[in-house]
């Protein structure tokens, strides 16, 4: 996904008991999860405000970078 507030791509990674899904556009996840609403406090990095949230999911949570492109990640509810 690429956010037009802050210029930047972005890479998608779900953790849920014992899987992890990599995810490469907001797209794919409209149409595997439900998304919910929209990450719109200022209190957090910039990297995460205007991102989805996902039903059933912590988050979005900060989860670095790799090759550039920075990791929003989400942790599922259920163990």
């Amino acid at each position: 996904m690429f956010n037009y507030t802050n210029k930047e791509e972005f890479m998608y990674l779900l953790v849920s008991a014992g899987d992890v899904k990599i995810i490469f556009t907001e797209d794919d996840i409209k149409r595997e999860y439900e998304v919910d609403r929209y990450e719109e406090r200022n209190c957090v990095r910039p990297e995460l405000h205007g991102q989805p949230k996902i039903k059933g999911f912590n988050g979005p949570m900060w989860g670095g970078r790799n090759e550039g492109k920075a990791i929003i990640r989400y942790e599922s509810y259920k163990k």
